[in-house]
């Protein structure tokens, strides 16, 4: 046994002693090894290779690269640039190989990048509080060189790295990798002879989109950038700002107008033309001033320049237009410069300058374009006269960019030649608007609603103050079972409501369904004329232009006039309303008496008729009010053309005219272009606002052939009697329903969709009870509790 033990002893004893000699880790100081660094073309080592190093020290190599090589791999130990300076430039470099412990050989390989290594690059980083880059920024390094960059704001969705510029484009990213390795390479150079790579880290902030000014200069003390109420815009990098939307306007609006030109983006010799989707002006154009619905994406919409025709291609004369108010109320009025009298160019497109020898050209002279072939004419903003007969025989002409602050303009600035192919005519806002805080200027917020909803299936409803004011899209929508988005386009009898309707056809799709719901006023049913309360209620959303064709209307030169003259700077009373900021609609849409975020203007009506109450005379034939009508809360007026049989009587105008129906059928025609079903509906009519001669069925029935006679629509719904309403049910007027009658107008447009689209019916509470601006009568099943004796 103790034979055994010695035995084992002895054994352990070279074992702890190995043991503790590892334990120690002390190398053995008289052993050295050799370490070679082997490398590929393009490389050369100026010192020692290989080298004799003593084990545990580190084994070192210069290194040199050609001109055009840069390192790719090491798999052994580290690469260092030399110190890099700009005054001491140099393609030297170390690789150290730290502890050796053996024989080893470590393999270097350059790539050959076929462009100078040895230019230095001035490196800009842009990125995030945190965001971190292995070049320090601002600093210069070598063409070559690998940049390690780490995208470290995680409570931002990051969308990719951009050079140059910010950027959401997803075309624009060059990795979409929080962390990333690069090259600085020429390639990344955005302007040529410019030599600074900027890399820029881009994030998705909600309700942000940015500007790209494309060339542009911006003006960082004009009202856009100042103003900061509902949106607030900073500078993002060389050519871009960021505008970041305020939860208090995103709440109640989903989509933002975009900047009027008040010369927040300038550029010299150059015209903002639009802003648009893609730099060269291929993608989505968008009208100054317009709606935009910016999304989850942060977008970029790009200015997009026209070069000014040279002043040389001109004559003109210095002349002044006295600003004919207070003109402090209208900032961008010039009241001297010079007046354009005649044009020596054949340009197919003719822009004309904002200044000529550094005077504002505030005027076109009569005469001044005769017999030009001209096919595209872009106002610049400052113009604020147009005098008759400016642009004649020019049959070329097809598109116009029109400024909506031009003061002084007819609709005889332009012959008949001139209008010939005229098809395009869109309006951008050279001045802040006046109306964007009323209920007429809040019907943006309807376009908002529609273009927010461009991936669902919507039930679009037009139609003047009756829908505006008597339709409830939140219950329609919940009777819907949440399916369909419910746009109220609602707005007011007198505007030119064919307009909405035709703009649809570019912003709808197979899926959706429009609705047509016209009173009994022409300027529902075809009207060419532009009214000028058409233009207040567009003020935000110029944009429609766009989607129609001006050929099917008349006079909207003077009506922009009219609009200008006699309201927005108007020159009586306490003259011109103040400018306002496009977004202050906010406060006016959480009011009472705005429209909320779906288009529905609850105001005041309740569940009872007002004291005050305007009565329109209701035909129930082709005899509706024409664009003559007079004043209609007159009752003078109302008597003195209660006649509507009478045909000398110019309020009064027969619809089934080929005047009327050639451009009501081509707004229809236009809905269509988007595979939307378009549908005619009957609005809410007053019972006892119906003429005498109409108070039966047969008539109502003769009515509703009438319309199906002169009218294209896919579908027509319901019946005319089904929307007849006791007196009981309106509030002010003969088309407002009040609270209660909104309930029952809702609920019947609803059973008439679901009759024409294979839909089964739910009850009249069946969806609830509780809608703002709804009120349901108690033992009601859906059929108004008080009935119209005629109709029985």
């Amino acid at each position: 046994m103790k034979k055994i033990l010695i035995s084992i002893i002895a054994l352990c004893v070279p074992l702890l002693c190995l043991l503790t000699s590892c334990m120690g880790n002390t190398p053995d100081e008289g052993k050295t090894y050799k370490v070679m660094l082997s490398f590929s073309e393009g490389v050369t080592v100026t010192s020692q290779n290989p080298v004799q190093v003593k084990e545990g020290e580190a084994a070192e190599f210069e290194v040199s690269f050609g001109e055009t090589y840069t390192l790719k791999s090491l798999d052994v130990g580290t690469y260092t640039d030399g110190e890099v300076t700009k005054e001491n430039p140099t393609r030297n470099g170390k690789v150290v190989i730290e502890n050796v412990t053996r024989n080893t050989t470590a393999s270097l390989i350059a790539i050959n990048l076929e462009y100078d290594t040895s230019v230095q690059y001035k490196f800009r980083f842009n990125g995030a509080d945190g965001d971190s880059t292995t070049i320090k920024n601002n600093t210069f390094a070598y063409a070559g060189t690998i940049a390690e960059v780490e995208a470290k704001d995680n409570f931002k969705k990051f969308i990719g790295w951009s050079v140059g510029r910010a950027s959401t484009n997803p075309s624009d990213m060059i990795s979409t990798d929080r962390k990333f390795e690069f090259r600085l390479s020429p390639e990344l150079l955005v302007n040529a002879g410019y030599s600074v790579i900027e890399l820029f880290a881009n994030y998705v902030e909600s309700g942000t989109y940015f500007y790209d000014l494309n060339g542009g200069v911006l003006n960082e003390e004009s009202p856009n950038m100042k103003y900061t109420d509902y949106y607030s815009a900073t500078k993002s990098g060389e050519s871009m700002i960021s505008v970041k939307m305020s939860q208090s306007f995103l709440n109640v609006c989903e989509s933002v107008s975009l900047f009027y030109d008040d010369g927040t983006f300038t550029r010299e010799g150059y015209v903002l033309k639009e802003y648009n989707t893609e730099a060269d002006g291929g993608g989505v154009g968008y009208s100054l001033g317009s709606m935009y619905y910016i999304g989850d994406d942060a977008p970029v919409l790009y200015c997009i320049w026209e070069k000014a025709t040279p002043a040389g291609d001109f004559t003109y004369e210095e002349r002044s237009f006295p600003c004919p108010f207070d003109i402090s109320k209208e900032a961008g009025w010039k009241n001297e410069g010079v007046y354009i009298t005649g044009y020596k160019g054949d340009d197919k497109t003719v822009v004309i300058p904002e200044m000529i020898d550094g005077k504002y050209v505030i005027g076109i002279a009569y005469g001044a374009f005769n017999e030009k072939s001209m096919e595209t004419l872009v106002f610049s903003k400052y113009i604020r006269d147009v005098e008759d007969t400016a642009f004649t025989k020019c049959s070329s002409l097809e598109t116009v960019y029109y400024s909506d602050a031009i003061y002084r303009i007819t609709d005889n600035a332009f012959d008949a030649s001139t209008y010939l192919n005229l098809h395009n005519f869109y309006v951008n806002a050279t001045m802040a608007p006046r109306y964007s805080n009323s209920n007429g200027g809040s019907f943006s917020v309807k376009l908002s609603r529609v273009l927010a909803s461009m991936d669902k299936n919507r039930v679009i409803v037009i139609a003047g103050s009756s829908v505006h004011l008597g339709l409830s899209s939140t219950y329609m929508e919940a009777l819907l079972d949440n399916q369909y988005t419910v746009v109220n386009f609602g707005t007011t009898r007198t505007v030119n409501c064919t307009i909405f309707l035709e703009a649809m056809g570019k912003l709808t799709h197979e899926g959706d369904i429009i609705i047509y719901a016209p009173e009994n006023s022409s300027y529902m049913v075809g009207e060419r004329e532009i009214y000028w309360k058409t233009l207040r209620e567009v003020e935000s959303m110029y944009n429609v232009f766009r989607h129609i064709d001006i050929k099917n209307y008349t006079g909207i030169l003077s009506a922009f006039s009219d609009y200008n003259m006699n309201y927005r700077l108007k020159t009586t009373g306490s003259g011109p309303i103040s400018p306002t900021p496009y977004e202050v609609k906010v406060p006016m849409l959480s009011s009472e008496f705005g429209s909320d975020k779906y288009g529905d203007s609850h105001g005041q009506n309740k569940g009872s008729l007002q004291s005050s109450y305007y009565g329109y005379y209701i035909t129930f034939n082709e005899r509706y009010k024409s664009k003559d009508e007079g004043n209609i809360l007159s009752n003078e007026n109302l008597e003195a053309n209660k006649d509507y049989n009478d045909k000398n009587n110019k309020t009064w105008t027969s619809i089934n005219e080929e005047y009327y129906t050639t451009t009501m059928n081509a707004a229809i025609s236009g809905a269509k272009r988007g595979g939307a079903a378009v549908c005619f509906g009957y609005c809410p009519a007053d019972a006892d606002a119906v003429v005498e001669a109409s108070r039966n069925k047969q008539q109502l029935l003769r009515y509703e052939e009438l319309i199906k006679s002169m009218y294209t629509y896919d579908k027509y719904l319901g019946s005319a009697a089904d929307h007849v309403f006791a007196h009981e049910y309106f509030y002010d007027s003969s088309f407002h329903l009040n609270d209660v009658g909104r309930a029952y107008h809702t609920y019947k447009l609803y059973l008439e969709i679901c009759e024409s689209f294979g839909r089964t019916p739910k009850g009249f509470r069946d969806a609830g009870v509780d809608f703002k601006g709804c009120i349901f009568e108690s033992g009601s099943s859906g059929t108004p509790l008080i009935t119209v004796d005629w109709l029985s």
